[in-house]
């Protein structure tokens, strides 16, 4: 049923549409190149353009015309396939025996050629002339235009055919398996990646719709089928032939495809809506390459030679050998070459034809073929660097994702509305939604705001403060080198977190604030003991109690009578972080623990000594040695700097039962917490020996 509202839309629908079209004529009388064909001068069948060789066409033309008309003998290195870019400027070829070459056709500049030594199965330009996809044995490589190798894609093996869609930057391939891959090439990620499950032509046929970026194989069967990387399954699957499909290739405009067989048959296909055969037509024998040029000139190739057919879906070209036979095409060109042909495209904006046969490479004129007007936003053929500098950074912005390809594009152009029934099911499903709760807050004047901020501000200059200001006597730190270390913490009663105070630079307040302990406060002398069944003291300081900072190791050279000292960059941590803490009683016993230590529960003051590392012995010649000529015996020295603590001091560790007793252990990142004083006389002699500051507990 038509609304009013709806026929406003198809209204201004078709209001747009026919402006478009006006726009569209009013452009074409800029337009003032024009295409041109070879036109006998009579209609009678003594003069026939077919007859006419490359030889009569180059010197029918200019000199500039003339010098696109050149062969290359490769004979070594065949056969080859050839890739134009898009602006129809640079060549690309590739030969089967490993031989690539890049160059500037127009002007015979070459950019590189190499050979990678491995078989080289297809060729194929990136978005711009710098960069290049070569499908080799075993995976395809992208080289740059110096013949470079930039990077090897292995997730694309064995391939056989690659496409390359220049608006989407996916690099398409299939490899003998059947596998269809896309890639995309702008951020190097694997898109898709899919078999064909339909039994496949040796080698790969594939083309694609440069209209919808669609993908077309042919199969062996006679089958073709169109894919996108949005469904593992073809979106079109047809019956084109009764035989394996040869070749396959699809106009500029997406409206026709031409498909060749092995049993001699070459058809022509409406695949705009329909998918209808517009033209079956017999020919000499099964097309091994096809190509339509941007005018609609089909090229086939039989063996050794090449046929241009001009208006071949007019049924009045073809001739009939017979009533019932098929018709066969009348031809607009035709051209030999010197050996087997196995590759034909023509080249963008320009009234030529590249070959590629296994002798090498040829280039023919072909009158009428290429389009005669260029967009230069689009593709420019005269291109300076900077203009395809630009030109890649607005390809990159204007890439279109790989989800938009579908075999209708008008349907990119059209509004996603929802249907009726999508309305209707949206509204039924509110019914069985719970509506959400809302809290409504008050909303806060311009004092609060203030006030807090006014907070904030004085609560970090209150930290602050207390790092810059605090009395470091409460825990008293000596070593050989000064003041090394220092760090404390304390909890509040029952296993409740106060809050941080923390002045070495090292570490992270957050990790630090998750670490939790059974124990609350414990009084120790030093910390370490390992599991041997004797404890060493310090060597250089005896009877201390401490922990090892760092550790010197100086090693003794005969062959350089020279002192080498070396400092160990591990912290406390990285030193103790797996050597047991077991707590000892002054008389040098063990405490047997049998539960997790309460701060109450410890009655008697504990002291734990420290393992340090066994330097080497000496014996006395060494001694004697080194007091006579100095110190150049073998050997290491361990010294270890140590923090000394001249009174018990409150620790805080980590309980872990270990058999049937408990053991206190380091914590695995920042070792044992030490002070000297509870958190009461902490906070109180921090309050008197500060001036100005207060400090929040939560």
């Amino acid at each position: 049923m038509s609304t009013k509202i709806t026929r406003k839309r198809l209204q201004t629908k078709n209001r747009k549409y026919k402006y478009a079209n006006y726009q569209q004529a009013r452009t074409e009388i800029l337009n003032l190149e024009t295409e041109g064909y070879i036109v006998p001068e009579n209609d009678d069948e003594e003069e026939r353009t077919v007859d006419i060789t490359q030889t009569d066409i180059q010197n029918s033309v200019d000199i500039s015309s003339s010098q696109k008309y050149f062969d290359l003998n490769l004979d070594k290195f065949g056969p080859y396939r050839i890739n134009y870019t898009k602006n129809g400027r640079h060549l690309l070829m590739g030969g089967h025996r490993g031989h690539i070459a890049a160059f500037d056709w127009q002007t015979k500049r070459l950019h590189c050629e190499i050979n990678v030594m491995e078989q080289v199965n297809d060729v194929k330009w990136l978005h711009i002339e710098t960069m290049f996809a070569c499908a080799q044995k075993q995976w395809v490589y992208i080289y740059d235009n110096q013949g470079v190798e930039l990077h090897c894609l292995k997730t694309m093996d064995r391939t056989e055919r690659l496409e390359f869609l220049p608006y989407h930057f996916l690099l398409v391939s299939i490899n003998s398996s059947g596998y269809l891959s896309y890639i995309d090439v702008s951020i190097g990620k694997k898109v898709i990646s899919y078999p064909t499950k339909i039994p496949a032509t040796r080698p790969q046929v594939m083309c694609q719709n440069k209209s919808n970026a669609i993908i077309t194989l042919g199969h062996s069967g006679g089958i073709v089928t169109m894919w996108s990387p949005n469904q593992k399954e073809p979106l079109v699957k047809m019956l084109a032939h009764k035989s394996t499909i040869r070749s396959i290739t699809i106009d500029q405009t997406g409206n026709y495809m031409a498909t060749s067989s092995v049993d001699a048959r070459l058809k022509i296909w409406d695949i705009r809506n329909t998918y209808k055969e517009l033209n079956d037509y017999r020919v000499k024998t099964g097309a091994h390459s096809l190509a339509f040029s941007q005018k609609n000139l089909l090229a086939a190739s039989y063996r050794d030679v090449v046929e241009i057919y001009k208006d071949f879906t007019n049924a009045e070209t073809s001739s009939m050998d017979s009533d019932d036979a098929p018709k066969s095409p009348a031809a607009y060109l035709m051209h030999r070459c010197r050996g087997q042909i196995t590759h034909l495209e023509y080249c963008p904006f320009e009234d030529v034809l590249g070959i590629g046969y296994d002798q090498g490479f040829n280039s023919i004129i072909v009158p009428g073929s290429g389009e005669a007007n260029f967009d230069s936003l689009e593709a420019n053929p005269y291109q300076t660097k900077k203009q395809r500098r630009h030109y890649e950074v607005k390809a990159l912005l204007d890439k279109i994702q790989p989800d938009l390809i579908s075999l209708d594009n008008d349907v990119l152009a059209e509004i996603d509305q929802k249907t009726l029934k999508e309305k209707m099911d949206e509204k039924n499903k509110l019914l069985f939604i719970k509506p959400k709760k809302i809290e409504l807050k008050p909303k806060k004047g311009k004092i609060s705001v203030q006030n807090r901020r006014k907070t904030q501000m004085r609560d970090a200059n209150i930290k602050i403060k207390i790092i810059m200001d605090f009395d470091w006597d409460w825990l008293l730190i000596l070593g050989e080198f000064g003041l090394t270390f220092g760090f404390y913490r304390w909890w509040k009663s029952k296993e409740i977190f106060v809050d941080v105070l923390e002045a070495a630079p090292d570490l992270d307040i957050e990790n630090f604030k998750k670490w939790q302990s059974p124990i609350e406060f414990a009084s120790v002398h030093g910390i370490i003991r390992n599991d041997v069944q004797e404890c060493l003291t310090s060597q250089y300081t005896p009877h201390t109690k401490g922990v090892i900072k760092q550790i010197t190791i100086r090693e003794f050279k005969s062959e350089k009578f020279k002192n080498i000292w070396t400092q160990t960059k591990n912290v406390l941590s990285d030193v103790v972080r797996q050597v047991p803490m077991r707590l000892t009683s002054p008389s040098g016993k063990y405490v047997r623990i049998e539960q997790p230590l309460a701060f109450d529960s410890i009655t008697d003051e504990l002291e734990v000594t420290h393992c340090k590392f066994e330097p080497y012995a000496t014996s006395g010649i060494q001694a004697i040695i080194q007091g006579l000529f100095g110190q150049v015996s073998t050997g290491i020295e361990t010294k270890e700097s140590m923090l000394l603590l001249d009174r018990p001091l409150t620790g805080v560790g980590r309980l872990e039962k270990r058999g049937q007793h408990w053991n206190l252990l380091l914590n695995d990142k920042y070792g044992g917490i030490l002070t000297r004083l509870s958190k009461k006389e902490i906070i109180d002699q921090h309050r008197s020996s500060s001036k100005v500051i207060k400090f929040f507990t939560y």
